[in-house]
């Protein structure tokens, strides 16, 4: 007997039905895109604002419904992905603060992240396991502060990235934290200052420079643009991961490849979860033993997780509980 966390009559388990191979996937209900202010404002309590040609969702995780569609074309089918969002910041400036809550908040929601948060903007050249995650994610999401700028592997990442979204297509969404994007574009206040130092110190190679320059310039010329004054920075998050979110293909379903008429049962559980009322669920799946039960419970808990703050998969309850005096 599997248990979850959903509430709706049992679902007997009998034989396999064959069906078509289709492709599913959990979404949440899209709002209209929110217009920006003229003075780029969201409000007078948030001083964020997202640039951007895609619509962002909303916030109800609670519950979950399934659609069936073909594979997204954004992405060129040759790479081989190994991570979803690849992100790239100055240590220093926004490790602890904003960019590993941003990581976890990627991750909670179902996001492969890299994230590089031993290097601290430390060494002249970009570590050649950089160079491959970059090449290798899906998404580059690029977080500028004020001292950016004065680091060579920043902008190393930086100038491979760009490479990428020319050459590979690549997504690149930019992140302004705390920082004019108009000093980005154009290197003034402290990114003139990290510029006129690396004049200085690069001055038997100028090319390297204007290399860098130019894809500071490109890289605050994107449309996918995301801006943070001061105000909540949970809320902008927020929005930043669902936008990540809604920019990937859609997931998978666990081992979906390996067992033929897994999704018809996982479409028919969703379909009862979606027809009960709100607040804590439960869910029984039962059956003899070896047919399927827990691997149906676990594809489920695939498909649906990322909509809820916190979520966790049990398993072999029973035989877990006798091992340790009945705690699981």
């Amino acid at each position: 007997m599997e248990n979850l966390q959903f509430k709706s009559s049992q679902l007997s388990m009998k034989a396999p039905i064959c069906s078509l191979k289709r492709r599913a996937t959990a979404s949440l209900p899209n709002e209209p895109p929110n217009k920006v202010p003229e003075k780029g404002r969201m409000g007078n309590k948030h001083n964020w604002r997202a640039i951007s040609s895609i619509p962002c969702f909303g916030k109800e995780k609670n519950r979950a419904s399934c659609h069936i569609h073909g594979d997204s074309s954004g992405f060129t089918s040759k790479t081989k992905y190994r991570y979803d969002v690849f992100l790239g910041f100055r240590g220093e400036d926004t490790c602890h603060a904003f960019t590993v809550p941003l990581y976890n908040s990627l991750r909670r929601k179902g996001i492969n992240a890299f994230i590089d948060d031993k290097k601290l903007g430390k060494g002249e050249r970009i570590a050649p396991a950089v160079i491959k995650a970059i090449e290798r994610s899906r998404i580059s999401l690029i977080v500028f502060s004020t001292n950016y700028a004065t680091s060579t592997w920043c902008l190393e990442e930086l100038t491979h990235i760009i490479w990428c979204k020319k050459q590979k297509n690549q997504l690149v969404m930019a992140i302004f934290y705390k920082v004019d994007l108009l000093d980005v574009q154009y290197q003034r206040n402290s990114f003139e200052e990290a510029r006129a130092a690396l004049e200085d110190r690069y001055r038997d190679d100028l090319e390297k420079v204007c290399k860098w320059r130019s894809a500071l310039f490109e890289a605050a010329s994107l449309s996918s643009t995301w801006l943070f004054e001061d105000g909540c920075e949970s809320g902008f998050v927020e929005r930043i991961v669902e936008h990540a979110y809604s920019m990937l293909p859609p997931k998978r379903f666990h081992n979906v490849d390996c067992i033929v008429g897994l999704e018809p049962r996982i479409e028919e559980v969703i379909s009862l979860i979606n027809k009960s009322d709100k607040g804590v669920c439960m869910l029984g799946i039962h059956g003899t033993g070896g047919i399927g039960k827990t691997t149906l419970a676990k594809a489920l808990y695939y498909s649906v997780f990322y909509h809820f703050e916190g979520a966790c998969f049990l398993f072999d309850v029973r035989e877990v509980s006798k091992t340790y005096q009945g705690v699981v």
